[in-house]
């Protein structure tokens, strides 16, 4: 390692002992030494203990009782030490900051206790003010030292805040390296041909950067940053300016920053567990709150409480039966009109229809695309109030048909009754269906198995809307009021159904 500078401050008692703070900047680290010695060895019997400080903020000890452990009461640096027995020899504490930076400037202390050759009590001090510059580049670790589970993001950022100072008139590229063990690895780059990104096999990490140019080629920068970041964050870490003078002459620049991690104690993992889920309850009480505010979120029972004019919106409803909140899809066709709740939307096959009755009673699919709304949340929208339904189809060839049904209702489970009237459709549409019950392959399977899907299905059917997608034959997609061709298949469907529009 390469030292910067290296400083000693002495304090020579006039009985003949020492203590000495010693101070060493190397490379991107800082190094702060207090040692205690008898030269003559008559007046210090033996050394109690030792303590470095910083301010009002102790940062290590060492005791007589553990010699060679000495105890840290600082983040991001490491405490090292021993008390020698023999008062002549060298005792020592001292503490080593991988990266140094301004916020390590201060009066440091060093206090060591004694007994003296005549058994009285020694008291040993010695001050200094240590001033930390900052180095161009400059990189930040934060935190320095991570903490396993419990730090929540760790930031690194390489800044050329004083280009002046390096003599640096253009910057390039701005480069970060990690250094583990034997292998150097690029993490990500920025510069005036490219914006910053992370390098090939990067991963868990985000980036940011930019290369200052004008009257902004300070504001330089490469920022990585990793939420609750794992082991293998630890390392060295290199920044690698790359720029020209004044002249335009090619300059490189580089600095480091190491950071270590900590396995964190069980019990304080288990205290972080515990705090993040007293706040998840606090925010989930206080959305229960809002949410039950009707003044802020009044409560919509149905789609036609919206204040729409035209599309598809997806919305949390509140049936009348206050059991608990149903998600839905509400078309409203143009301004003004009432609009309908969509319960079966089918276009592209992307769902299969060919389902159990719990599938059919609990619903399926995704209200973003192809879905079965479910009977159970059918039937609690529809219990109360006078319906009625549509259906609307496009044939494989591209045609729409549109049937409606002015009385529409769903009767309670298990068996579902299906009620349509006011729409002649000759007995082959979905009137012949009326007064059946629902039919799955595993309740009543018969037509269901015949008719491939879940319908309310009568010996067997002219309306098969929840059969195979995309094929011919008995198991298609069918109306046969419509159509009764075995080749004739629908690619759309969609049922619907709103309150019965008042007369005016």
């Amino acid at each position: 390692m390469q030292v910067i500078f290296f400083t000693v401050f002495s304090v020579a008692l006039a009985s003949g002992y020492n203590i000495t703070i010693q101070e060493s900047q190397v490379s991107s680290g800082l190094d702060i030494t207090c040692t205690v010695s008898d030269e003559t060895g008559k007046n210090i019997s033996h050394v109690i203990s030792m303590v470095i400080s910083r301010g009002d903020n102790t940062l290590g000890s060492i005791s007589s009782f553990d010699k060679l452990n000495p105890i840290s009461h600082v983040q991001g640096g490491t405490v090292s030490g021993i008390i020698r027995d023999d008062a002549a020899s060298e005792s020592s504490l001292g503490i080593h900051w991988e990266n140094s930076d301004p916020s390590l400037t201060g009066m440091y202390t060093c206090e060591a206790n004694a007994v003296g050759k005549d058994y009285l009590p020694v008291v040993l001090t010695s001050r200094k003010l240590i001033t930390i510059k900052e180095v161009e580049p400059r990189v930040i670790a934060h935190p320095g030292v991570i903490q396993l589970g419990l730090t929540r993001e760790f930031q690194l950022t390489c800044t050329l805040a004083d280009p002046a100072s390096v003599n640096v008139s253009n910057s390039i590229s701005v480069t970060l390296f990690r250094i583990h063990g034997q292998t150097e690895q690029v993490l990500s780059s920025v510069s005036v041909f490219e914006q910053a990104a992370l390098k090939p096999g990067v991963t868990g990490a985000i980036v940011e950067g930019q290369i200052g140019t004008g009257q902004r080629y300070s504001s330089t920068y490469l920022k990585m940053s990793w939420v609750y970041p794992d082991s293998h964050v630890a390392g060295k870490y290199i920044c690698e300016i790359t720029g020209t003078d004044s002249r335009g002459k090619p300059v490189l620049i580089k600095n480091s920053a190491t950071v270590t991690t900590l396995e964190s104690p069980r019990e304080q993992l288990v205290e972080k567990i515990n705090d993040l889920y007293s706040k998840l309850q606090q925010k989930t009480e206080q959305l229960d709150q809002l949410e039950n505010n009707p003044v802020l979120f009044p409560k919509i029972s149905r789609c036609d409480d919206l204040r729409l004019t035209n599309g598809t919106q997806i919305v949390s409803l509140f049936p009348p039966d206050n059991q608990s909140h149903v998600n839905v899809v509400c078309q409203f066709d143009s301004p003004n009109s009432t609009p309908w709740t969509v319960f079966q939307k089918r276009y592209d096959g992307s769902v299969d229809f060919f389902r159990n009755f719990s599938d059919y009673e609990n619903g399926f699919g995704n209200t973003t695309g192809e879905f079965w709304m479910g009977l159970k949340t059918l039937r609690r929208l529809v219990q109360s109030g006078d319906y009625e339904l549509q259906i609307d189809l496009v044939s494989k060839n591209g045609v729409s048909y549109t049937r409606n049904y002015p009385h529409f209702s769903i009767g309670p489970g298990p068996g579902y009754q299906l009620t349509v009237s006011g729409y002649d459709d000759n007995g082959k549409g979905l009137s012949y269906h009326s007064g059946s019950d629902f039919s799955t392959f595993d309740k009543n399977p018969k037509c269901p198995n015949q008719a491939h899907g879940g319908f309310w299905y009568k010996d067997c059917f002219y309306v098969n809307l929840n059969g195979l997608w995309g094929v011919d034959g008995f198991k298609s997609i069918a109306w046969v009021e419509i159509h009764d061709r075995h080749d004739f298949w629908f690619k759309k469907t969609t049922m619907k159904f709103r309150p019965i529009p008042k007369s005016t």
